[in-house]
C-alpha cells in the first residue's frame, strides 16, 4: 500500500487543483485489480482501467468532480513519481501507445522464441 502522505496527496487533488483533469505518475507493486480498488476506496466515481497484458504498465481513469488519471508502472515499491493538473487527455494517443507497446513486445517474444 501507499503511505498515509501519498494517500493524503491522492485525495487533495480534489480540492488542489482547479483543472478539468489531473494527471498522477505512480509506481507500484499492486496489481491492476489491487490497484483499482484501492483507488476506489480513495475516490468515488467512474472508473474506466486500461492496462496492457504484455507490459507493465497502464491507467486508470477516474470520473468525479475532478477528473484524474493514474498512470502506473510495476516497480519494487508504492510511490508517487508526479501529480500534475491538465486542460486535456489524449486518450485516443495513450491507448494508441499501450497498443504498440503490445505489438511491440509480441514481435519480440517471437523473435526471440525463432532464433
Amino acid at each position: 500500500m501507499f503511505s498515509k502522505e501519498d494517500e493524503k496527496k491522492f485525495r487533495s487533488v480534489i480540492e488542489e487543483y482547479s483543472s478539468p483533469w489531473v494527471w498522477i505518475d505512480i509506481t507500484t507493486t499492486l496489481g491492476p485489480t489491487s490497484l483499482e480498488n484501492y483507488f476506489k476506496s480513495i475516490f468515488s466515481g467512474d472508473f474506466l482501467h486500461h492496462w496492457s497484458p504484455t507490459y507493465p504498465e497502464g491507467y486508470l481513469e477516474i470520473k468525479n468532480e475532478r477528473n484524474i488519471v493514474v498512470h502506473w508502472v510495476l516497480g519494487e515499491r508504492n510511490e508517487i513519481i508526479a501529480i500534475s493538473p491538465q486542460d486535456d487527455v489524449d486518450f485516443d494517443k495513450i491507448d494508441d501507445a499501450l497498443a504498440s507497446t503490445i505489438i511491440q513486445n509480441s514481435v519480440i517474444r517471437i523473435f526471440s522464441e525463432k532464433y
